[in-house]
């Protein structure tokens, strides 16, 4: 996939701002130079499917990340190979490496479980909007949400010549009509805005 296409400059934006904010969050599993944000990219996953991503699905032998999912009609869980690219694998490399042993989550944060009543480990779920607002905010740019990551992929794909079925295994739809309805959405509002 080329990293091409209007809607790039302005993701390109938020990567850099995220990634300096990666360097701050010293009690996260983001290291300072891959974090969630390129995970998103590298992947086209859906937040929760990278928020909640294992170390057990990251298989650096046969090059694939495991993405775990519950859209479907029968809302039970369906694991899906992703193909780990050359970047992907750099990413995902150093951090597993250094991994904590105890912690099973890729990316993981500590936070007040109200609960329990104390600081819980757990995965990267909490404050995760806070830190795509401030990566926003420092790269200059609109509020972006984590779905952009996966509308500019595809859109960036389908512009490129990507067959549908391609697009359609990345994005994790069950069914075609999904992704060709998606893809629709996109074109008309990358025709109606100029960039995604």
């Amino acid at each position: 996939m080329k990293d091409e296409g209007r809607g790039d400059g302005r993701i390109a934006e938020i990567f850099t701002a995220a990634r300096d904010l990666c360097r701050a969050y010293g009690n996260t599993g983001i290291s300072p130079s891959n974090g969630v944000f390129d995970v998103k990219r590298g992947t086209l996953a859906r937040s929760v499917e990278v928020h909640r991503l294992k170390w057990k699905r990251v298989n650096f032998e046969e090059r694939y990340v495991e993405l775990k999912t519950f859209k479907n009609k029968d809302r039970k869980p369906v694991l899906r190979p992703v193909p780990m690219t050359d970047k992907l694998y750099e990413i995902l490399s150093d951090p597993h490496a250094r991994r904590d042993p105890e912690k099973e989550w890729v990316f993981w944060c500590r936070s007040y479980s109200h609960k329990q009543k104390r600081m819980e480990d757990g995965p990267y779920t909490k404050c995760r909007y806070s830190m795509l607002k401030t990566a926003c905010e420092k790269a200059g740019v609109g509020y972006y949400s984590f779905h952009r990551f996966r509308a500019s992929g595809a859109w960036v794909m389908d512009n490129n010549g990507e067959l549908i079925s391609g697009i359609q295994h990345l994005l994790g739809h069950a069914d075609r009509r999904s992704t060709e309805i998606y893809l629709e959405k996109l074109r008309r509002g990358a025709g109606r805005h100029g960039n995604l």
